[in-house]
């Protein structure tokens, strides 16, 4: 595979971030990970990785395992930068409630002078009410202000929404607000919808002048909220350990065969964000489970900064043996290089991964890899 091939690029900007959503990887028991280290990606290196050969003609989007794109100091001469070199089209997924209302006004006249190249997907799950209780820590005021700086830069704003038991009755809600801003509406089901997910979320408050800690479960029970291959994964998951001397023959692959690539805040090339998600998660026993080790047995194997790109070109990387012929052959249980979650994330045809969108339009449901 060479650089010219892929159409997508999905970049972790940064580690930082403002919440502590209960579902997400940089979160662990409530609270930050332990083992997280923040870093980030200048727009130097961000230069140095993309080209304007690289750029032309290629989708980009900024979201993260581990940090929010709205936390990276150059965003936005980062989006100038792609948005000068004939990107097809760039989406930050963000959950809005940091920096100011100079920093969204910005944002959003770039937007606009791009003609809708550039999209801001604000990530906002519920309402006054309910948002902070899967968005931990983010400020409802704050969020509102930034969204209607946002709105008034005549940006390309989305309201993107999931559904959880204790935000489902606030989606009509949400839905007007987002038309008041001008913003499209679009709720998002994944995996994270199914009925067998619960997370612990923590708040803290200050109560009678003392900061107050807060558990509460967040959940997916109701049946009208529900992903429709969610099961499907969670019961590949469950039984991955029970197959042996089998030869996968239905991984849709994120790199081969949707040409998608994925830069880690660490300027590693990986097949998906499910690589980086791993290489970085110490803490969790079921990255372990589901194949962590081996990223660094291919650093034995490989060298330890095999697909670093502060040493390597995109192009040098992406022709390296293991793009090129170890993952495919490694989706085989007997493979020295096995890496279970291949499977269950990406198995089915890489159906388990696709994401429901229902839109505004007559409420039209629709899936996307992304």
């Amino acid at each position: 595979m060479q650089v010219q091939d892929i159409v997508f690029y999905e970049v972790e900007l940064t580690t930082k971030c403002n919440a502590r959503c209960p579902g997400c990887s940089r979160t662990l028991d409530g609270d930050t990970h332990p083992g997280l280290k923040m870093s980030e990606i200048s727009l130097d290196s961000f230069k140095k990785i993309f080209t304007p050969e690289t750029i032309n003609g290629k989708a980009f989007g900024f979201s993260g395992v581990y940090g929010d794109p709205g936390m990276a100091k150059d965003l936005i001469p980062i989006c100038d930068w792609l948005i000068s070199n004939k990107a097809k089209s760039i989406v930050i997924d963000t959950n809005g409630g940091m920096q100011n209302e100079n920093f969204w006004y910005e944002l959003s006249q770039l937007s606009a002078k791009s003609l809708g190249t550039l999209k801001v997907k604000f990530n906002v799950d519920g309402h006054k009410e309910t948002n902070h209780l899967y968005r931990v820590l983010v400020n409802w005021d704050k969020l509102m202000k930034n969204m209607q700086s946002f709105a008034k830069g005549d940006g390309f704003g989305i309201w993107q929404y999931i559904e959880f038991d204790h935000n489902v009755q606030d989606t009509d809600k949400a839905k007007e607000s987002a038309k008041e801003l001008g913003f499209n509406f679009l709720v998002r089901r994944s995996s994270r919808n199914y009925v067998k997910k619960s997370w612990k979320a923590v708040t803290k408050k200050k109560e009678e002048g003392k900061i107050v800690e807060k558990q509460h479960k967040v959940t997916v029970t109701n049946q009208n909220i529900l992903h429709k291959t969610a099961k499907a994964k969670h019961q590949t998951l469950m039984n991955i350990d029970k197959v042996t001397n089998t030869k996968f023959n239905d991984i849709g692959c994120r790199l081969i065969h949707e040409k998608r690539a994925y830069v880690s805040h660490d300027m590693r090339l990986w097949p998906c964000c499910w690589f980086g998600d791993m290489y970085h998660d110490n803490a969790r026993k079921s990255s372990v489970a589901k194949g962590r080790e081996v990223l660094f047995d291919l650093e034995k194997e490989f060298g330890q900064d095999w697909n670093n790109l502060e040493n390597y070109s995109m192009d040098d990387i992406l022709q390296h043996q293991y793009y090129a012929k170890v993952l495919e052959d490694s989706w085989n249980t007997d493979h020295k290089f096995y890496i279970k979650r291949c499977v269950i994330e990406c198995g089915g045809h890489g159906k388990r991964h696709h994401v429901e969108y229902i839109g505004d339009k007559k409420q039209k449901v629709y899936t996307k890899t992304n």
